[in-house]
């Protein structure tokens, strides 16, 4: 059995299957010839390291998007959302200081998309930062607000397989959640609704994520494996807020959203 079957498997056991669709695991291979054939200039497709579905990027605008681009009227679509949007941006950034590396997701309403009715009005936007780990929301009123820490973990699981490195910050953030979840799992008196891990699942995501470093290590590409480990695990690792039901404690150097 290949490396990444086993790292596939033990996903599968780790995670509620009802979370994902993923059945396989491949090497992701995201300059593959074929799949960037009748792409516009600048935009490239890449594949989920298990998954296996496409998406695409404009490597100028820094664009993600899971629809077909091939598809003209899709195209135009996105296109109008976004210029659209960096319109609304433009006359009120809010607060916040908008991101140099700002990406920008625009996808469909599943309902729209089966109807083929891809408009700019049927889009939407959402924004990251990967240097500074953190999602965006953005409304008329308000401008560009801070969203969950969540959004931003499932951005990184969803949209891995054209980055080289893992975010700044990303393992200690990772590390400082494993050493919160070893002490959650230590309180004989918790909570599973509060914290939804048992200490061998947390096993199981650190012999993970120790075996795809190891790769990395020796030369193998599995970057896009690792950022959707981290990602899909950081927010079942992250104890609830108290305002969630959850207990609030910080531990270890470990941090509170």
């Amino acid at each position: 059995m290949s490396f990444f079957s086993i790292v596939n498997r033990c996903l599968l056991e780790l995670f509620d299957p009802t979370w994902f669709s993923y059945i396989q695991s491949s090497t992701t291979a995201p300059s593959d010839v074929a799949c960037q054939a009748n792409l516009p200039p600048e935009r490239h497709q890449y594949k989920h390291p298990f998954s296996k579905k496409p998406y695409f990027r404009n490597r100028k605008l820094r664009i993600i998007t899971p629809l077909d681009i091939r598809d003209a009227q899709t195209l135009c679509s996105i296109e109008n959302a976004y210029n659209e949007f960096s319109v609304s941006l433009r006359r009120n950034p809010g607060s916040l200081h908008i991101p140099q590396d700002m990406e920008i997701v625009v996808s469909g309403k599943p309902e729209e998309i089966e109807k083929m009715e891809k408009t700019e009005e049927t889009m939407a936007i959402s924004t990251y930062s990967r240097r500074a780990s953190a999602a965006y929301k953005y409304s008329n009123e308000e401008g560009l607000t801070l969203g969950e820490k969540k959004e931003f973990w499932h951005f990184l699981a969803e949209y891995p397989s054209h980055v080289a490195e893992l975010p700044p910050n990303t393992e200690s953030q990772f590390y400082h959640a494993v050493k919160t979840g070893e002490f959650y799992c230590a309180q004989s008196t918790i909570n599973r609704t509060m914290y939804p891990y048992t200490e061998r699942q947390i096993d199981k995501v650190v012999a993970q994520y120790e075996e795809l470093k190891v790769s990395l290590e020796k030369g193998v590409n599995v970057m896009p494996s690792l950022c959707y480990l981290i990602g899909n695990a950081m927010p079942r690792l992250e104890p609830l807020k108290r305002e969630d039901g959850g207990l609030n404690i910080v531990y270890g150097g470990g941090y509170d959203y």
